[in-house]
């Protein structure tokens, strides 16, 4: 057994919650150190195979015992790292869907193991380019802990952070249910309705009475003899509630509901008089199981996009004599210096990330249009490329925010790549949002680990000729370069397309 000792190892910024389950790395590897209490726990996960399971399931990332041994940790297992952390609030809607429907796997998965999830929300899943994992073990827990009178402690949670977020989206508020999704609480059921009132979304979100959910579960597992007696002292009740005042009538089902369980923990011991438990159990996996389809029965507005001419006019499997010149020395510049991963700024559809991704690099794609991100992340996942899609604006990348960055890492931080793209956008920059060149320089210096490749248009070029005015005569490539060597050693100019335009590989 190996000990580590605690000055050598890091905590992960997100792993303070659950001091008994905490992220590390040590000697560039990702492990979780788990406590005294939790470890019979989770060696019993081991010991039955449930981890290996869900990882060979692709719903977990990849988790295994280690014989490392670490103070204040009884166990240490190691997972595997994902190249980039990115957030639910910069994922397109059909990536929030997908990382919901994982989110529900898992748990449905566990259900029928006889164990449940303690939370209900996005932060538990990475996307390892276009493929959504679960990553929090710590979640895992006990089925007895977390699901009480029928129902899934966390599911309030997982509403407000995933359904109703899509639900919003569903109905064309992307960017409203995208700044709620910001805030601890997400989407409020309330806000929901007032934002979507007329939509018949009210009707979607009921749910039938519990005595009758509960019926609809017996009936899968009960024998008949036993189901017709059951159903006549649940007519019995249902009787009471009908003749009660609406308060009484819920005080009353609690009340039930709490005997129900009272019983439920006095038969745990006795395996003969477990009836209750199998009851509780069945209409949980059920409830998941709806849960499940509701989620993927939301159909998401059909996000299009213009396509460039550029992304019309080639594809990288053609023939290079086909190529214009931009296209060559992009595809140059990347086989030479083989970057390990890149950063694809304003990608629209992705013909260069998706150009990278196919040489070997780990790619990162930015649009602010969602469509373009939508188009990408379809393309991506059908193909396997390792590209992560993401819906940023350049100019205002995700900030770090929470206490000791706890809820978000900067963007700028999480990003980092050892190559950035920044092709066609310098002077949609400039001219749409008006910084000055020292400004965006500055962002791609943050982001770049060494090198960038930036495309530069004149103001000669006739796309620029509503903006040749004395105000922008700052507006030239030597200032540009200049800029430039402020962050960056060796600057190289390469041939683009069409003529005057230029690209600059900088290397810091």
């Amino acid at each position: 057994m190996t000990e580590i000792i605690s000055s050598a190892i890091s905590f992960h910024p997100h792993s303070i919650a659950d001091y008994k389950m905490r992220l590390f790395k040590w000697s560039g590897q990702l492990y979780r150190g788990i406590g005294s209490e939790r470890t019979p726990f989770f060696t019993q996960l081991f010991e039955q195979g449930v981890i290996q399971l869900l990882v060979e399931q692709r719903l977990l990332i990849e988790t295994e015992l280690t014989p490392l041994k670490v103070n204040g940790f009884d166990m240490v297992v190691s997972h595997r790292s994902i190249p980039f952390t990115s957030y639910s609030i910069e994922w397109c809607p059909a990536m929030i869907k997908d990382a919901a429907l994982t989110l529900l796997d898992i748990a449905i998965e566990l259900a029928r193991r006889g164990f449940a999830l303690e939370d209900g929300h996005l932060g538990n899943v990475l996307f390892d380019g276009c493929e959504p994992f679960f990553v929090d073990l710590g979640s895992i827990r006990p089925f007895d802990e977390y699901v009480h009178y029928f129902r899934w402690d966390a599911y309030a949670q997982f509403s407000q952070l995933c359904l109703y977020p899509l639900l919003l989206m569903s109905q064309g508020k992307d960017k409203v249910a995208r700044l709620l999704m910001v805030d601890n609480e997400g989407v409020l059921k309330t806000d929901l309705l007032l934002l979507t009132r007329g939509s018949g979304l009210s009707r979607r979100l009921s749910n039938p009475p519990l005595l009758t959910r509960l019926q609809l579960c017996l009936m899968e597992i009960l024998p008949a003899e036993q189901l017709k007696v059951f159903r006549e002292k649940l007519k019995l009740i249902q009787s009471s509630f009908n003749k009660k005042p609406k308060e009484l009538q819920k005080l009353n089902e609690l009340q039930e509901l709490q005997q129900l369980n009272e019983l439920q923990e006095s038969q745990k011991s006795n395996p003969q008089t477990s009836f209750l438990e199998k009851i509780t159990h069945n209409y949980y996996l059920k409830s998941l199981e709806k849960i499940r389809q509701d989620v993927h029965s939301i159909s998401l507005p059909c996000f299009t996009t213009l396509l460039s001419e550029e992304s019309e006019a080639f594809s990288w499997s053609s023939c290079q004599d086909t190529w214009t010149a931009k296209q060559v020395s992009v595809y140059k510049t990347l086989t030479e210096l083989g970057p390990s991963s890149v950063l694809d700024i304003g990608c629209h559809t992705g013909a260069y990330s998706k150009l990278a991704a196919s040489l070997g690099s780990q790619v990162v794609a930015f649009d602010k249009d969602i469509g373009c991100v939508t188009q990408l992340y379809y393309d991506a996942h059908e193909k396997k490329l390792p590209i992560l899609p993401l819906l940023m604006d350049f100019t205002q990348p995700t900030p770090a925010y929470g206490l000791s960055n706890y809820r978000y890492v900067a963007a700028t931080e999480r990003f980092q790549c050892e190559m950035v793209l920044a092709l066609g956008l310098v002077h949609h920059i400039v001219f749409e949002q008006h910084p000055q060149f020292e400004q965006t320089v500055e962002g791609f210096a943050l982001f770049s680990k060494r090198w960038l490749l930036v495309e530069f248009v004149p103001i000669e070029d006739p796309e620029l000729a509503e903006f040749r005015s004395p105000r922008h005569s700052w507006y030239t490539l030597e200032n540009f370069m200049n800029t430039l060597s402020k962050w960056f050693s060796s600057i190289h100019t390469l041939p683009s397309y069409p003529e005057p335009r230029v690209l600059l590989l900088c290397e810091k």
